[in-house]
């Protein structure tokens, strides 16, 4: 239902709007702007000759069905308004595995770790981009919003199943 919107949307926009005019630089970039900022309705408006692509509409990173840049390396990142965001997923994912969660532009993530390095085993923990010091002060946190109870016990219990699932997740 969804993608149904947003289709219909961007024929709206399609069959309202000037299209963009694209250039190319001499090393093969392609480029799309409309009224000099970059802007393209149906597909990515840049193109680098090195893979790399990038969604802008209005002059801000932004794409609803993807990630608004995919890095030639595998890196990909979602925007939405020219703010990272990513429902229920990592808004970052670096090709080297490391992630990071990002909700309306603030570092979030309310069931683990907003940041995680699989090299070094570093994680971060943030809640509407508040930073925890430690995972125990970020679980008691993220109760307290649930309005649940976040005594010591209740917050060991919530780590538990957090940690299990990430072990889980990487069986």
């Amino acid at each position: 239902m969804h993608d149904d919107a947003s289709n219909i949307f961007n024929l709206y926009l399609e069959a309202v709007e000037e299209q963009p005019q694209m250039t190319t630089d001499e090393q093969g970039n392609k480029q799309w702007r409309l009224h000099g900022v970059k802007h393209r309705v149906h597909g990515p408006a840049i193109e680098r000759a090195d893979g790399t692509k990038a969604w802008f509409l209005h002059g801000k990173r932004h794409r609803m069905d993807g990630p608004a840049i995919e890095k030639a390396d595998g890196r990909k990142e979602w925007w939405l308004h020219g703010k990272r965001h990513r429902d229920g997923a990592p808004a970052i994912e670096g090709a080297d595995g490391v992630t990071t969660w990002f909700l309306h532009g603030n570092l979030h993530r309310d069931d683990g770790p907003a940041y995680e390095n699989p090299h070094t085993g570093y994680k971060a923990w943030y809640l509407h981009n508040k930073a925890y010091a430690k995972p125990e002060l970020w679980a008691a946190a993220v109760l307290k919003e649930r309005n649940k109870p976040h005594d010591d016990a209740s917050v060991d219990a919530f780590l538990r199943t957090i940690l299990r699932k990430d072990a889980e997740a990487a069986l």
